[in-house]
């Protein structure tokens, strides 16, 4: 799977250290206005939301900061079609968050991400990726 860390050590061979620097950084720096002001919905998202209003949808994101979520995805004009916003705050995974919520998750579920942890939650929780 080719996560930060393979890219960063297999391609510009990054030590322990520098992983260890760069994790650092990017969790300091991603939530930050001067990189927030870069996020910007799909042209299709509204729609594909619309399609899927009829389901419970959660929204659940590996962000420290859950009132910067809450602020950004409630500017977007999106808020209301979660039944429920998960953020881990760095202090658990997705996986463990949705367990500990106790969301019902089905085989038939569908699970969307950007990332390879995304994957290996929806396979860790026996649902579709």
């Amino acid at each position: 799977m080719f996560d930060h860390d393979w890219i960063l050590s297999n391609l510009f061979n990054y030590s322990d250290i520098q992983l260890a620097n760069f994790h650092e950084t990017w969790l300091e720096l991603i939530e930050s206005e001067k990189y927030l002001k870069f996020n910007k919905l799909f042209d299709y998202t509204i729609p594909l939301l619309n399609k899927f209003k009829k389901y419970p949808l959660y929204l659940v994101t590996s962000r420290q900061l859950e009132q910067s979520v809450l602020d950004e995805i409630s500017k977007m004009g999106i808020l209301n079609y979660f039944r429920d916003i998960l953020v881990t705050k760095k202090n658990q995974t997705k996986n463990e968050l949705i367990t500990e919520r106790r969301i019902n998750t089905r085989p038939s579920d569908i699970i969307v991400g950007d990332t390879g942890i995304d994957i290996l939650t929806g396979k860790n929780l026996n649902i579709r990726t």
